[in-house]
C-alpha cells in the first residue's frame, strides 16, 4: 500500500514560490535596460551608457559611440580597446578622456598628430599602420607601450621610431627599415 501525505505548508510553499521567483528574476534581468516602477514610482533606473566626451573627429565620435553601447561600458575608466579600423579619422583630439585604453587599433585612418595620446596612461598596443603621423615620439617615450605597429605610414620621420626601452616591439615603414634595421 502506498501512503501519501500532504505535504508541510513550508514545504507547499517553497516548491510554488521557487518558480515564481526565478520568474521574477528572469523579467528584471531582461530589463535591465529598462526603469522598472511601481505605482508611478521608479524602482529601478539603469545606469546610462558613459557619453560625457567630446572629440572634434565626427568618425572617431562614431567609432566611440559605437564601442561604447557595444561593451555597455558606463564610465571612461572601463573603456580598455578601442579599434576604429579603415575610416578618415585625422584627429585624436578628446581622446584623452579615455585614458585607460590599453589597445588603441586605428589602421588605415588619416591620423597625423599623436599628441593627444599621451594621457593614455595604460597604453600598450597601438596599431597605427597605414595612417599620415610624422612624429612617434611623442607615443614611444611612454614606458607603458610594449607594441607598435607604424607600417605605411610613408611620411614618418625614422628617428622618432626609436625606441624608448628594449621591450618595445615597433613595425616600422619601408623607408626607415634600412635606417633602423630589420625591425619588421
Amino acid at each position: 500500500m502506498i501512503k501519501l501525505s500532504t505535504p508541510s505548508f513550508p514545504t507547499l510553499f517553497l516548491v510554488l514560490a521557487r518558480p515564481l521567483f526565478v520568474g521574477v528574476l528572469l523579467v528584471l534581468s531582461a530589463c535591465s535596460r529598462y526603469s522598472v516602477s511601481l505605482n508611478d514610482n521608479i524602482v529601478y533606473e539603469p545606469p546610462q551608457l558613459f557619453s560625457d566626451f567630446k572629440v572634434e573627429d565626427s568618425e572617431l565620435r562614431t567609432c566611440l559611440q559605437g564601442t561604447i553601447a557595444e561593451a555597455n561600458i558606463r564610465s571612461a575608466e572601463q573603456l580598455r580597446r578601442l579599434i576604429c579600423p579603415a575610416g578618415s579619422i585625422s584627429t585624436l583630439s578628446g581622446i584623452e578622456v579615455f585614458s585607460h585604453i590599453e589597445y588603441l587599433g586605428l589602421a588605415e585612418n588619416n591620423v597625423q598628430v599623436l599628441a593627444p595620446i599621451t594621457e593614455l596612461t595604460q597604453l600598450k598596443q597601438a596599431d597605427l599602420r597605414s595612417n599620415n603621423v610624422k612624429d612617434f615620439s611623442v607615443l614611444l617615450s611612454h614606458k607603458s607601450v610594449l607594441f607598435l605597429n607604424a607600417k605605411g605610414n610613408t611620411r614618418a620621420n625614422c628617428d622618432s621610431l626609436q625606441a624608448s626601452h628594449e621591450t618595445q616591439v615597433i613595425h616600422l615603414p619601408k623607408h626607415c627599415m634600412q635606417t633602423n634595421g630589420n625591425q619588421g
